[in-house]
């Protein structure tokens, strides 16, 4: 029997380094999903934010995962999503950031979830309601 070893670090790939933040990207099916980790404040959070914006551009949805990361500044995060960016985006937080995200209610509701897996199945269950049953037949929910 051989073991496998893993000696990259955990944010091998495509990563972006904020000071004390690291933006890691990686696609999924419907979604490109962003994993924050580390520390965003006022130090770091222009660059943070600048990088968030450039995949925006992509015309896909994205789905932000800070559940590895200490966020300062929840709202500024939340208007950052519920801005007219011209994509959907979504949220996973922890349950405490969650329930901060979703009380500053200015603006329109951003979606929040508890995991990855929960968001990508809500926007194939939204793309499945906005075309119908049979536009996506290989993608099923349990």
């Amino acid at each position: 029997m051989t073991l496998a070893i893993r000696t990259s670090p955990a944010t091998a790939g495509y990563a972006i380094d904020c000071r004390r933040a690291v933006i890691q990207a990686y696609a999924r099916g419907v979604a490109t999903v962003l994993t924050v980790r580390g520390s965003v404040d006022a130090l770091n959070d222009d660059c943070v934010y600048r990088h968030l914006y450039r995949f925006t551009r992509l015309e896909t949805a994205l789905i932000i995962d800070i559940t590895e990361a200490a966020v300062a500044d929840l709202d500024t995060l939340r208007s950052f999503a519920a801005g007219d960016l011209g994509t959907v985006i979504a949220i996973v937080a922890r349950p405490e950031d969650a329930a901060e995200i979703r009380a500053s209610a200015d603006g329109p509701a951003v979606p929040v979830h508890r995991t990855v897996a929960e968001a990508v199945q809500a926007l194939v269950r939204d793309i499945q309601a906005r075309r119908g049953p049979r536009a996506l037949p290989l993608l099923r929910l349990a």
